[in-house]
C-alpha cells in the first residue's frame, strides 16, 4: 500500500509541473504568443449615411420605373406622383434650413422651399384647370427656375473658398444671363411675353449648371453634391432639346402631369426623367444636410 501511495503522489506532481509549464509566459499556449502570431480580425464599417443614400437611390430608381408604367396604364394621375416628390424635397429643404450653420446655406434653403411652393402651385393649377393656356404655365415656370437658381448660387458660396476664378464666374453670371436671354429671344420667331419667359427659364437652367460645374472649387470641396445638383438642370435641358422645345414652358413637369398623351413619342421618357430629376435634387440636398451635420 505504501509503494502504491508513493507512485500516485509522483504522478500527481508530474501533472502539476506540466500544467505550470504550459501556463508559463514562455509556454507554447501562452496568451502572449497567441496574440503575436494570430492575425487581428478586420472589421468592415459602413457609415450609416452610405446605407441611407443607397436605400434612397437604388429603390428610388426602381420605383420611378414602376410608377411610370402605372401612369402609362392610366392607373392614376401623374400629379400625385410629382407632388409626392415635391413634398419629400420640401421636407429635406426644411431640414437643411434647420441644421444650417451659415447664412448663405440658410438663404439657399429658403429658395429651395420657394421652389417647392411654386412647384405645388404648378401641379395644382394643372390639376384644377387641365386645359390651362401655355402663357400661364410660362409665368409659373419662370419663377420656379429662378428660385432654383437662387438656391444654387447661395449653396455654392457657403463653405467654399471664393478664389479669383470663382469670383469671376459669380460676377459674370448676370451679364452672361442677359446676353443669352437676348440671343434666345431675338433669334426666335415668337416675340410674345411667354416666349421671353421661356428664354429666361432656359438661361436660368444653364446658369444653375454653370454655377457648380464651372468652378473647380466645388469639384474639389464637394464632388458628390456638384454632380447630383448639376444633373437637375442638365437633364431638363436635354429633355427640352430632345422634345424640340416641347417642355420650355414647363420644364420640371414637362406638361405630362395628368394622364399620358399618346400622340407624343417622348411621353414615357419625359415622365420618367422628370421623376429622376426630382430624385437627384433630393439626393443632392440630403448630401448637403450631411455636410452641415458633420462640419
Amino acid at each position: 500500500m505504501s509503494a502504491e501511495k508513493v507512485e500516485n503522489e509522483q504522478h500527481i506532481s508530474l501533472v502539476e509541473e506540466h500544467t505550470q509549464q504550459d501556463n508559463a509566459p514562455g509556454g507554447e499556449d501562452s496568451p502572449s504568443r497567441v496574440n503575436t502570431s494570430a492575425p487581428s480580425p478586420r472589421v468592415i464599417w459602413t457609415p450609416r449615411f452610405m446605407i441611407l443614400f443607397g436605400l434612397v437611390l437604388v429603390p428610388g430608381l426602381s420605383l420611378e420605373s414602376i410608377l411610370t408604367q402605372g401612369w402609362l396604364n392610366r392607373y392614376y394621375a401623374g400629379q400625385w406622383i410629382f407632388q409626392g416628390h415635391v413634398m419629400l424635397n420640401a421636407l429635406t429643404w426644411g431640414i437643411l434650413l434647420v441644421v444650417a450653420k451659415g447664412r448663405w446655406t440658410r438663404t439657399g434653403a429658403v429658395f429651395g422651399l420657394l421652389w417647392a411652393v411654386f412647384m405645388t402651385v404648378n401641379i395644382l393649377v394643372q390639376a384644377i384647370f387641365p386645359a390651362i393656356p401655355l402663357p400661364t404655365l410660362a409665368h409659373i415656370n419662370v419663377v420656379t427656375c429662378l428660385s432654383l437658381l437662387g438656391g444654387y448660387v447661395c449653396l455654392s458660396i457657403d463653405r467654399f473658398p471664393v478664389r479669383p476664378w470663382d469670383a469671376w464666374v459669380l460676377g459674370l453670371l448676370p451679364a452672361l444671363g442677359l446676353i443669352l436671354t437676348t440671343l434666345l429671344f431675338f433669334t426666335g420667331a415668337d416675340r410674345s411675353l411667354s416666349s421671353l419667359e421661356d428664354a429666361i427659364s432656359t438661361v436660368t437652367l444653364v446658369l444653375s449648371a454653370l454655377v457648380w460645374l464651372a468652378r473647380p472649387t466645388c469639384w474639389r470641396a464637394a464632388p458628390a453634391p456638384t454632380v447630383l445638383i448639376s444633373l437637375v438642370p442638365l437633364t431638363l435641358l436635354v429633355l427640352n432639346s430632345a422634345s424640340a422645345g416641347f417642355n420650355a414652358s414647363n420644364f420640371f413637369l414637362t406638361r405630362v402631369v395628368l394622364y399620358p398623351n399618346y400622340n407624343a413619342t417622348t411621353t414615357e421618357s419625359n415622365f420618367f426623367f422628370s421623376q429622376v430629376v426630382l430624385l437627384c435634387l433630393l439626393l443632392g440636398t440630403i448630401r448637403l444636410v450631411k455636410c452641415e451635420l458633420t462640419n
